[in-house]
């Protein structure tokens, strides 16, 4: 009897074992983020999921204490950019001599998942935080869930990825309203491609 027990406990061991090994997702406890930030310029709201960015510079973090991510090759967000403005996740890794393009990503707001490779070389995470997009003094938005998870094709959410034809505008001429700011004005541009003259024309008149 005790041989038989014995090995039915080893048997048990051994598929829990297994199963341990084989797990292919893991989901960020949102619930472990601090209400609020240092310098009271972020806040998140446990409730909701919503956080609160104010100020360009403005971010709040979760500690994850050195998760080992080697079992994972994506990390994977479900969010709401309430403002329309977007922003920006951030991956702690170990390695502290990534650059900011290595460890964070753009979360727009046109869409409302997004798939991050993990870096191969990359074991263990530190953590994540969010920060605010580019000269933006405020926004707000919800994260529902973050997973780290195993796929067979570990590919990038393409940000320009879209099946609709370019829109040309044909105008010969036209007018501007100089009664607005340069902010309500590149709000009414709508969705479009960045043109880099246009991004400093718009940085010149919103910071004078």
């Amino acid at each position: 009897m005790k041989k038989i027990l014995t090995l039915m406990i080893l048997t048990l061991y051994i598929i829990a074992a297994a199963f341990a090994q084989n797990v292919k997702s893991y989901t960020v406890d949102l619930s472990k983020f601090s209400a609020t930030n240092g310098d009271k310029t972020a806040a998140f709201d446990k409730k909701t999921g919503t956080i609160s960015l104010t100020g360009e510079n403005a971010g709040i973090g979760l500690g994850l204490g050195k998760l080992d991510i080697s079992n994972y090759n994506i990390a994977r967000i479900k969010y709401k950019a309430i403002d329309g403005y977007g922003f920006f996740l951030g991956l702690n890794y170990d390695d502290n001599t990534l650059n900011w393009g290595d460890i964070a990503t753009y979360c727009p707001s046109y869409l409302n998942e997004m798939v991050i490779p993990l870096r191969p070389e990359q074991k263990t995470i530190n953590g994540l935080y969010f920060t605010s997009a580019w000269n933006v003094p405020s926004e707000k938005f919800v994260v529902e869930e973050i997973t780290l998870e195993k796929v067979s094709n570990p590919e990038k959410t393409d940000l320009y990825a879209s099946k609709e034809p370019p829109v040309l505008d044909k105008a010969t001429s036209g007018k501007i309203n100089e009664k607005i700011s340069a902010w309500d004005y590149v709000k009414k541009l709508g969705v479009g491609f960045q043109y880099y003259i246009f991004s400093i024309i718009f940085s010149v008149l919103y910071f004078q």
